[in-house]
């Protein structure tokens, strides 16, 4: 038996169960101790490594009981071991596991890359504390922040990006870079672009200078000459109606060249059918009278000749010209790499943190050059045995490594490598998965000067016979869509069913007029699909939906909750996804910036969908525009006129949580979508306990965060579960659902690094592109790399279809439709359902069954009515001064005290109506209420409660010696001229002239050139000005 074995495992064919079994046979046979210390298993994801753990446990656990599993007698066999044998063997193995628990090394690649660099930070001149930086989007964007303020202070950097700016306004696109620069970031952090580092170092951006005017010079001399010949075509043809030629291709042609349109286009200039005209020269119409032909007969063979030339010139020229505008685009972003690079260094340096793509280059960079001897010394354990699963996802760098390290192991023959794949299953390639990487593993039978034994687990475990039947079938028929040089991947794609007698497949295409119609279907097949299996005995937690794309998980999600089914999702049910909760977020926005239009035109939209406002659907734009471009005040006043109690000045006065719940139940929030808006509810009253109550901080952590927080949901035995295929792998389900079971070979175009032919360019050899179909129009020397990523991406998307419909055990339903705009993967099923020769829309394998153990079903509880009352309403809140009203020492103290509290309320001279008395029990509500009428309506002060003012309550003022000041009111008049008051519940005492005199400094210093003080004594209705 050779010390390097790999296993081909298709899914359901128990790889772990192999993976376990061997893993255990090693420990056994590890000499008299049965050590697991010198073993190493690593997987892809975190489930599959506490999988494998689990199982290891369990099975050793269950040798040690009366009811042992199967493994036992493998064993017994195996090891030529009395059953007490292996008992106590297996009992002594477990012990040394569980009181060593931590060297019981099965991890992911990335953990064991990180506990490397753990190991080897002083060599790599690394800060041994340092954190790990796992979101690449969030990494991306806070570089580009950083770039982007640099711009103006750093020359050569602000000359590259404007003027990429400036291509973009030419090309018709928008100015704004940003995107591009944190695509372009992200892609400085992936393993394609450290393979060629040392190129991309050595490009200066002198170079790329250089180059873009080189090409740029190469593009406007064929536009030039584009030209040229439409000047002479249009004098050929000129005194001709349009219309006398064939389907006006002539003189459109024209139009075409003339108006520069072609330059947007990226595709020939002529049509097949145009270019037999020409060659044929058939250029009039049968509708052309006699008259006109003649005339054209005549210029006939001019233009015969000037466009042949013309097409013959394309041929030659058009491609590379098509290609050196994607080209020329792409030299922007290339030319500021060495800036990117730099504000990367800085920024981790800063932060004492590396991105978990760093792991792999680091290792590669220095472990190449240490002896194995060394590197066992420094993790501090030396192993043996590896175990490698899902090797189909791992990449160039991670197997390069990892050979060092196995290849000493596999040397002697105490050590041994096991790997377990499948490229059927290799859909990360966008995180460096290589499918041909294993492709050639399988294809050598020496590894290293070792011999290669290969195994292929045949049987398929997982599901029932005719959902392996209906696999075989439909991947058999797809093996022959695949590129030539992946054919071996599905060439021996049949596996063998152990289940003989049940499973159901459903195939069947949803029809519609429109995409929407389709949608809606499809949610109702979806629906019906379990009521279905309800109705034959499953569970709800039998049932798992899985989508290409989360977007589908949140219509799904929101029509089975509207349709009281539950369901557990940990990527479908994100709160940001919710328009109310979107609804609130904006009402934050507004209250924290009055000048937030946007923020206002959204939440004017929900409200008029949503009946709050009425207003007639034909002035609905005029009606949104002209009530948001507004102050607060107006906007207050607005909603107020619409039965909306509506303050932003109360709310921003109110704690976080206060804020959200009030909002809530204004809006009548509670009624709808419960389940998000309690989450929305419980995730600001976590934010507010550990962070506070500032609006601004709570809306940026909103921003950073809202793509991961999601609504709390456990999953649970009544629970439908919906899950992306991504998620979906590795795992199994008694009934899967898959809808929309259609998409395109890529939604958003790829950046490829591509080969840049010699006749192109002699000094850059590689550059940034963003992938099109339309490569097929350059020049073959250019489309070299292009053709390599359409047929990964032909693999990537039959591979993801394998993964989706190889997870069910008993019935699987598949629902694609025929929408050519939503994407061309319905093609494969569609021809499979003509291959065997069906006419109708609906392709079924196998019978429905009823379940066996049929449960009772359980009840689902829904919360209906979700009650909120304001706290004030519940609680008598004592207010931060103790009233004695029965001292009569104390009455007026306690009389001025509360006119001042009052008076913080009062914005404006109409807010006095609508005062609060309800804790006032004891006083005489009328005779405060006059007492603050008749402050305001003084005359001194009349004109500081005026609606046209801009008015601040009790805000606080830090100064430059970072003394905090707070002035009971402030109103601003203009940018020059601002009053400021000061209630006053005693008499007159000299510290109070110096206090309203300090706030004239202070406004002073602030730049106010008029600035007016105001003393205002509450008892006895005096006012000072200053």
């Amino acid at each position: 038996m050779s010390n390097f074995v790999i296993y081909t495992a298709s899914a359901g064919s128990g790889k772990t169960y192999t993976l376990v079994r061997d893993f255990l046979y090693k420990c056994f046979i590890n000499g008299k101790h049965l050590s697991h210390k010198n073993l190493l298993a690593v997987t892809f994801t975190n489930k599959a490594a506490y999988e494998m753990r689990k199982r290891v446990i369990s099975t050793l656990f269950s040798f040690t009981q009366k009811e042992k599993e199967p493994l036992f007698k493998y064993f017994q066999k195996r090891l030529n071991w009395t059953e007490s044998e292996l008992e106590k063997k297996s009992n002594i193995l477990l012990s040394n596991i569980l009181h060593d628990y931590t060297n019981l090394s099965i991890s992911t690649i990335d953990k064991f890359s990180y506990k490397i660099i753990r190991d080897f930070s002083y060599e790599l001149n690394l800060n041994y504390n340092f954190e790990v930086e796992i979101d690449d989007t969030k990494f991306s964007r806070d570089i580009s922040e950083l770039i982007i303020n640099e711009l103006g202070s750093n020359d050569s950097l602000t000359k590259s990006l404007l003027n990429f700016s400036e291509y973009k306004l030419y090309q018709n696109k928008s100015w704004d870079i940003e995107l591009d620069l944190e695509n372009f970031i992200k892609k400085t952090l992936s393993e394609d672009t450290f393979l060629i580092q040392k190129y991309l170092e050595s490009i200066t951006h002198n170079d790329i200078i250089l180059e873009q005017k080189k090409i740029i010079k190469s593009i406007q001399q064929v536009e030039k000459e584009i030209n040229d010949y439409a000047i002479k075509i249009e004098r050929i043809i000129s005194g001709i109606p349009e219309k006398s030629f064939f389907k006006s291709y002539v003189p459109k042609l024209i139009k075409n060249l003339r108006s520069n349109k072609y330059k947007n286009n990226n595709k020939p200039i002529f049509s097949e059918e145009f270019k037999q005209c020409v060659i044929n020269s058939k250029w009039f119409s049968k509708n052309t009278s006699l008259e006109i032909q003649e005339k054209i007969e005549i210029i006939s063979l001019d233009l015969h000749n000037i466009l042949s030339n013309f097409l013959d010139y394309l041929d030659k020229k058009y491609p590379i010209y098509l290609f050196e505008k994607v080209f020329y685009n792409s030299l922007f972003v290339l030319s500021i790499y060495h800036n990117i690079i730099s504000f990367i260094r800085q920024y981790k340096e800063e932060k004492n943190f590396l991105n978990i793509s760093d792991f792999n280059r680091l290792i590669s960079s220095f472990i190449q050059g240490c002896s194995v001897p060394f590197i066992y010394e420094k993790i501090g354990s030396k192993y043996n045995h590896y175990f490698i699963d899902e090797f189909q996802d791992t990449s160039v760098l991670q197997w390069n490594n990892l050979n060092p390290l196995i290849h000493e192991a596999t040397s002697s023959e105490y050590g041994s490598c096991m790997i377990v794949g499948d490229s059927k299953q290799s859909i990360y390639r966008w995180r460096g998965g290589e499918t041909s990487q294993f492709l050639g593993l399988c294809k050598n039978e020496m590894w290293n000067n070792i011999p290669v034994e290969l195994k292929n687990l045949e049987f398929n475990w997982r599901s029932s016979k005719y959902i392996v039947e209906f696999n075989n079938n439909f991947f058999t028929f797809l093996s022959s869509k695949i590129p030539e040089n992946y054919r071996d991947v599905y060439s021996k794609v049949e596996q063998k069913f152990v289940e003989k007698k049940s499973g159901y497949v459903e195939l069947s295409f949803v029809e519609g007029k429109s995409y929407s119609k389709i949608e809606e279907k499809t949610l109702q097949e979806i629906y019906n699909s379990i009521q279905e299996a309800l109705m034959d005995g499953y569970k709800l937690s039998d049932i798992t939906i899985i989508t290409r794309k989360k977007k589908q998980l949140e219509i799904i999600s929101e029509y089975l909750v509207e349709n009281n089914i539950s369901i557990y999702s940990s990527e479908s049910l994100l709160l940001k996804n919710c328009n109310h909760v979107q609804f609130l977020i904006n009402n934050f926005r507004i209250i924290l910036k009055e000048h937030d239009y946007k923020s206002k035109v959204f939440v004017l939209d929900y409200l008029i969908k949503n009946k709050f406002i009425n207003t007639h659907q034909a002035a609905l734009s005029s009606f949104i525009f002209k009530n948001a471009r507004c102050e607060n005040d107006y906007w207050n006043n607005f909603l107020k006129g619409h039965n909306i109690n509506y303050n932003t000045h109360q709310f921003s006065k109110q704690s976080l949580y206060d804020l959200a719940e009030n909002l809530c139940r204004e809006f009548k929030l509670f009624s709808k979508n419960s389940v998000y808006i309690i989450s929305f509810l419980d995730t600001v009253l976590d934010y507010s306990k550990h962070n506070g109550n500032s609006i601004s901080d709570f809306l940026d952590w909103w921003l950073e965060k809202e793509d991961k927080l999601s609504v709390s949901v456990s999953k649970g035995d009544n629970t439908v579960e919906l899950m992306t295929i991504h998620k979906s792998k590795g795992l199994e389900f008694p009934i899967v659902i898959f809808p929309f079971a259609n998409w395109k070979l890529e939604e958003r175009p790829s950046k490829i690094w591509t080969k840049i032919p010699a006749q192109v360019s002699k000094k850059i050899k590689y550059s940034l592109l963003s992938f099109s179909p339309l490569y097929k129009f350059w020049s073959q020397n250019c489309q070299e790399s292009f053709l390599e990523h359409e047929k990964n991406l032909i693999l990537d998307n039959i591979n993801l279809l394998y993964v989706t419909l190889t997870r069910a055990q008993e019935r699987l339903y598949i629902f694609s439709n025929k929408n050519s705009r939503s994407g061309s993967i319905y093609k494969y099923f569609e021809e499979f359902v003509k291959s065997k020769n069906l006419s109708h829309e609906k392709y079924i394998i196998g019978a429905r069954q009823n379940k066996i153990n049929k449960l009772k079903n359980e009840q689902s509880y829904f919360i209906e009515n979700y009650i909120s009352v304001p706290w004030k309403e519940r609680l008598h809140v004592k207010s931060n001064r103790i009233y004695n009203w029965e001292s009569s020492v104390n009455k007026a103290i306690n009389f001025g005290n509360l006119i001042h509290k009052l008076m913080s309320e009062v914005l404006y001279a109409e807010d006095v109506s609508k005062l609060n008395y309800t804790e006032l029990d004891k006083l005489d509500a009328v005779n405060i209420n006059d007492q603050i009428r008749t402050i305001i309506c003084d005359k001194k002060i009349n004109h500081l409660f005026q609606k046209n003012k801009k008015v601040i309550i009790e805000r606080a003022i830090i100064d430059k010696n970072k003394s905090i000041w707070r002035p009971d009111r402030i109103v601003i008049h203009d940018p020059n001229w601002v009053s400021v008051l000061d209630y006053k519940t005693g008499e007159y005492k000299e510290g109070h002239k110096s206090q309203i005199l300090n706030y004239k400094k202070l406004f002073t210093k602030m730049g106010y050139s008029k600035v007016e003080g105001y003393l205002v004594y509450i008892m006895n209705g005096e006012i000072l000005k200053y």
